[in-house]
């Protein structure tokens, strides 16, 4: 059902003159009786065109072994699919898309809800996507602007796939690189089952399962309810990676609560050498993101692989004020190997904040650091951040009494050294004797400046306050 340029062209984003309004589907199924092996043959089923989409209402429709979408929905101002069952689809499952200027962007929204996607035949791989949910468009087309776009209540399932590949499999908005122009993503209770990973020969394809980029700028991306489960094997010989969630985009804000994982079903060899990405943040593709996490946890562990929590990207993400982690609960996770929190580059060290730790897992580096550390490395009349010493943490400061020489200052900065607030003023000499001077709590882009021409620092001690 829908509107093409019949006997003519039209130019890109712009469409024809028709418009298709209140269009209700009710208890339809479509079954080719084929398991596709092309994303041609057999066809699907498409609403919308290249003409103007205002109402849909689509409910209890089951779609099986569609070679192209399950469900493809153009152009829609008010869109809502409900109830609805998704098996086999070789291309996507359910799509939405923009073929032209949607009738307003800014109040534009497709909903799917209540739906299952399911593959039960067709094996995902790096050259068969068969994605769950797409919203898909060129990025240099003014056109293909996208509203808002909602999953609620869903639920996948993958019993066949061994190798899933790169393509992100349960949602994918990758078209044109850049990701596609929408303003907002919203996700509400997905769970999301593979039980069936089989990677263990080589060349490994380092799946991706949720892929968000969007060109447009300054999009919302917020996610309250995603479970993964694994189940299955695979090797990390070459040094295989699965990206569970990547997010990348130009000024975008994340959100993230109550992110869940069980992957106690999945067994690893090559140990460290497999690495997991649950939250990749500019990973891949450059990017800069306002982030606030609340809420991630690991309901069954992981023994083996180098598990990457949440990862800052170094080369790739800017970050925009400061990124927000609360609750995090790792401790399930029984290999070493790679950090709860990883962030290599400086800025993110000093523009990350961490807060509320439910609880960690032990080993070396799995981080963030609980101990005591001496903060160094100062130079005299010059502001350091603290949070280059424990990242992302909040700490109380102890200058340690008698220590250091030709101390005449000691200064503080809350404001990324816009200001600074004199805490010690004294002839030169070493810290005062009788007791230690403490300050805090301190947020990591805090700075600690000491003045000790021709002398040295005090001992500074960083306590976090693990608020």
């Amino acid at each position: 059902m829908g509107s093409t340029a019949s006997g003519g062209t039209y130019t890109a984003g712009l469409g024809v003159n028709v418009f298709l309004d209140n269009i209700i589907i009710n208890r339809c199924s479509h079954d080719s009786g084929v398991v596709p092996v092309d994303g041609s043959h057999p066809g699907g089923n498409q609403i919308g065109g290249v003409g103007f989409v205002g109402v849909v209402r689509v409910s209890n429709f089951v779609s099986k072994n569609a070679g192209d979408c399950g469900l493809e929905i153009d152009s829609a101002q008010d869109s809502v699919v409900t109830g609805c069952v998704f098996v086999d689809a070789y291309q996507v499952k359910a799509l939405s898309r923009n073929f032209r200027a949607p009738i307003d962007a800014g109040t534009q929204k497709n909903i799917w809800r209540d739906c299952w996607f399911s593959n039960v035949a067709v094996a995902r791989s790096s050259t068969v996507p068969a994605i769950d949910v797409a919203q898909s468009g060129g990025a240099a087309t003014a056109g293909y602007d996208f509203g808002e776009l909602a999953i609620i209540d869903c639920h996948s399932s993958d019993t066949v796939s061994t190798k899933p590949g790169t393509i992100g499999h349960n949602f994918s908005c990758s078209s044109s690189g850049a990701g596609s122009k929408f303003r907002r993503l919203t996700i509400r209770e997905w769970s999301i089952s593979w039980t069936a990973i089989n990677d263990n020969t080589s060349p490994q394809q380092n799946p991706v399962f949720v892929d968000i980029r969007s060109a447009n700028t300054s999009a919302v991306f917020d996610i309250d309810g995603l479970d993964f489960k694994f189940a299955g094997s695979m090797t990390g010989t070459g040094g295989n990676q699965m990206r569970m969630l990547k997010i990348a985009g130009a000024n975008a804000r994340v959100f993230i609560k109550r992110y869940t994982s069980d992957t106690n079903g999945l067994s690893i060899a090559g140990s460290t050498t497999a690495t997991f990405y649950w939250i990749g943040l500019g990973l891949d593709y450059t990017s800069s993101l306002a982030v606030s996490i609340d809420g991630v946890a690991f309901t069954s562990g992981q023994a083996q692989g180098s598990q990457q929590v949440i990862y800052l990207a170094s080369t790739n993400l800017t970050l925009i004020g400061q990124a927000v982690i609360r609750g995090l609960d790792t401790a399930n996770i029984t290999s070493a190997s790679g950090f709860d929190v990883n962030f290599t580059d400086a800025a993110h060290k000093t523009g990350t904040v961490i807060e509320r730790i439910i609880s960690q897992r032990s080993g070396s580096g799995s981080g963030p650091k609980t101990a005591p550390t001496a903060m160094t490395g100062l130079v005299t009349g010059t502001g350091l951040e603290v949070g280059l010493t424990i990242p992302g943490i909040p700490v109380f400061a102890q200058f340690v009494q008698g220590s250091g020489s030709a101390i005449t200052a000691i200064d503080i900065s809350t404001n990324v050294g816009t200001t600074y607030t004199n805490l010690l003023t004294q002839a030169s000499a070493a810290m005062p004797a009788g007791s230690d001077l403490w300050i805090g709590p301190l947020r990591p882009d805090a700075r600690i400046m000491a003045t000790f021409a021709g002398g040295t620092q005090p001992t500074i001690n960083l306590v976090p306050a693990r608020l």
